[in-house]
């Protein structure tokens, strides 16, 4: 079987962007992802590879991983995956893990006091657990120096969740302890700033860094914009999960908070970007995880950069 390719480094000019692995292979029952009918999952199995779908068991695979921008002398992730040693004995088999994420960080040149901003595109587990690290017995944030970007749509969702809504699942447990560890430590230490889903990191000497409303898995879910040297990526969060729903939107994730604005989302992303220039970075395809969506007659595929 292969190995993983290298992720290349994407150059807008002098803005870079890097993918930083925290878990390359994230493998999922499919009907803990999405509701697919046997004739979908078989597709599935057909049309992509080991890296999206494991041949023996037909677990779906994700990736977890970070995009690490460097524009204009600021350095910027965008979420920071799931975290080590935390208690998540039911979310996605990432219970008290101990992975090299921060070693791979300084290999990418990224030390934790040195970034600028860390963005949330949304405040699920997966998405917000190296915010945090544990020190001496105390989750403490991992980037003392940056300002952690959340919606604040979303903070108050989740507020009022974990103040006032029942825990009726034993996931609904490793939500709210994602809450506790790796959200409330950065409000605490004053680090979180709340901003609007047209908020603009980066507005210089036509390089750009920009976040884009891209609502549906959560209500404030946010995507991220890149701009230089005359090209554009987008960095879309959980907009969409797997390449499955390229040519399927109307396959949503279970944990999509609003399913019709979802698949809205994701069908207009595709539209947009089909074609173009533009290069996708999922927040969970496989690696080399960066790519373009164009057509194939009328179906779309996702080009890996180095399939070109």
């Amino acid at each position: 079987m292969s190995t993983y390719p290298v992720t290349p480094i994407v150059e807008l000019g002098s803005t870079t962007i890097q993918r930083v692995v925290e878990l390359e292979k994230w493998d999922f029952p499919p009907e803990l992802l999405f509701e697919l009918s046997p004739e979908l999952l078989e597709e599935a199995r057909r049309e992509f590879d080991w890296r999206s779908v494991d041949p023996q068991t037909g677990k779906l695979i994700l990736s977890a991983h970070t995009w690490v921008i460097r524009a204009q002398g600021r350095t910027i992730l965008v979420d920071t995956c799931n975290g080590n040693h935390k208690q998540r004995p039911v979310f996605g088999n990432v219970h008290l893990l101990n992975e090299p994420y921060l070693e791979r960080l300084a290999a990418a040149g990224v030390r934790p006091d040195e970034v600028d901003v860390v963005m949330c595109t949304h405040l699920h587990p997966d998405h917000i657990g190296w915010n945090t690290q544990l020190v001496d017995g105390t989750w403490v944030p991992t980037f003392p120096n940056a300002a952690y970007l959340m919606s604040p749509v979303d903070f108050a969702d989740m507020t009022d969740w974990y103040d006032h809504g029942e825990r009726r699942f034993e996931l609904d447990h490793d939500l709210a302890r994602s809450w506790e560890d790796s959200v409330l430590p950065v409000i605490e230490h004053g680090l979180a700033q709340f901003v609007d889903p047209d908020h603009v990191i980066v507005d210089e000497l036509a390089h750009g860094v920009r976040l884009e409303a891209m609502p549906g898995h959560t209500r404030g879910h946010a995507g991220v914009l890149i701009e230089g040297g005359g090209r554009t990526a987008v960095a879309t969060g959980d907009a969409f999960h797997h390449l499955l729903q390229l040519n399927h939107p109307e396959i949503g994730n279970l944990a999509d908070r609003d399913p019709e604005q979802a698949q809205a989302t994701r069908r207009g992303l595709f539209e947009r970007f089909a074609d173009t220039d533009t290069i996708v970075l999922p927040g969970h395809f496989p690696a080399p995880s960066a790519g373009r969506i164009v057509s194939r007659g009328d179906r779309l595929e996702f080009r890996f950069l180095g399939q070109d």
